[in-house]
């Protein structure tokens, strides 16, 4: 995944430990008016927004109270349970946020009431940490749907597909997924046994172990003729005779309509079939990172990342004139694997081009290569330590 933009928190369950007192504030409150929460609504309070809560509880036991004047009740009754102890933060919480704050932006986005947040975040000294509070009061309907992490996202002004939410809860990782970001959750604060499956916690797991990985830079055309250029990690070699290589290629995030569609390079691909990869060399990584981005279709990302388009010999996307070597590639086959949709393009090599100056002695120096490879998160690698070993006989 790109450098995150924004990384988004949950605060219950998450950065402290509070699940426990706000289930018990909300009993407390609703018993004020006659009222009992059965042991399936005391879980329902884990993970979801005082909207949906209220409306639950309103219907359940028809209260004669406003949402409003009920949280103000909750919040009452949670000062008055942690008074003089507070609310802990959860293990490496703190520093894991201070750390973040120097690095990218960061939002909380809760289903409690501002003043639970503000009541939290003051309690652990995290406060100036959080530009962005987006609270149960500032949306209409919570978690599990997308408009709270959505409303965070357009008031950070960045992208959803670069954004990271960190949740305990399903109902939050389902809002997040749905608003786009990718999300990474936590079981310390999870006592309520929540599945976190849907989190993309094996994605995360790949990334950090499977290293370092080589970068296709892979340049398509779209429908209208311009041109399409981003990078894939997930990338090797399959077989020499004829050359063949694989590159991964993973489906857009959930769309408002329910939809998943390929990405562009993969649409491009199962329409004309031909594509150039290039190897990405440390003087062309920030041009890289930039193609990383979502464009709109469309969009000529060899202007937008300033490149020099130069004509393949054999296909029509175009290759960059800048990258050290390109190989011009005809699509084999695409096996779809996974449960959301990730196609393995497979692909014959055509013609390779490589710089004159990178050959010596008929091979390619790989000192004057000087390619660059990914590692975990926003790491990346180069390649100008090296070391060799000779195969035992």
């Amino acid at each position: 995944m790109p450098t995150p933009e924004a990384v988004l928190f949950d605060l219950d369950g998450t950065l402290v430990d509070s699940e426990r007192a706000n289930i018990e504030s909300v009993v407390l409150a609703v018993r004020r008016h006659g009222g009992e929460l059965s042991a399936e609504e005391r879980t329902f309070v884990v993970g979801h927004s005082w909207n949906e809560i209220y409306e639950m509880l309103a219907r359940n036991h028809s209260l004669p109270v406003t949402m409003t004047q009920l949280i103000a009740e909750a919040v009452d009754e949670k000062r008055a349970l942690i008074a003089g102890s507070g609310i802990p933060a959860l293990p490496g919480a703190v520093a894991l946020v201070k750390r973040l704050a120097r690095e990218t932006k960061l939002a909380v986005v809760s289903g409690a009431s501002t003043s639970e947040v503000k009541d939290a975040l003051a309690g652990i000294g995290l406060t100036d940490c959080f530009p962005l509070v987006v609270a149960a009061e500032d949306y209409a309907h919570g978690k599990p749907s997308p408009e709270p992490y959505a409303q965070a996202i357009a008031r950070l002004g960045v992208s959803a597909a670069r954004s990271v939410a960190i949740e305990d809860a399903t109902p939050g990782i389902l809002s997040a997924h749905a608003a786009g970001a990718r999300v990474i959750a936590v079981r310390a604060g999870n006592f309520a046994g929540y599945d976190l499956s849907p989190a993309d916690a094996a994605y995360y797991w790949q990334v950090a172990t499977i290293l370092p990985r080589p970068i296709a830079w892979t340049s398509t055309l779209n429908e209208d003729g311009s041109a399409n250029l981003a990078p894939f990690s997930f990338f090797t070699g399959v077989s020499s005779d004829p050359p063949t290589c694989l590159i991964c290629v993973a489906r857009r995030k959930l769309q408002p309509d329910g939809t998943r569609p390929p990405k562009d390079t993969w649409r491009n691909i199962a329409r004309s079939g031909e594509y150039v990869i290039h190897v990405v060399n440390d003087a062309l990584g920030h041009q890289m990172n930039a193609t990383s981005r979502d464009f709109p279709y469309g969009t000529d990302e060899f202007t937008a990342a300033g490149l020099t388009k130069i004509a393949s010999d054999r296909i029509a996307p175009p290759r960059i004139a800048e990258a050290p070597v390109a190989m011009e590639c005809r699509l084999d086959r695409i096996v779809e694997v996974g449960r959301t949709g990730t196609a393995v393009i497979i692909g014959e090599i055509l013609l390779w081009h490589v710089r004159d100056e990178l050959i010596v002695a008929g091979r390619i120096d790989l000192g004057r290569l000087d390619a660059i490879g990914r590692m975990g998160g926003p790491s990346y690698s180069r390649t100008r330590e090296r070391f060799d070993m000779q195969r035992p006989k």
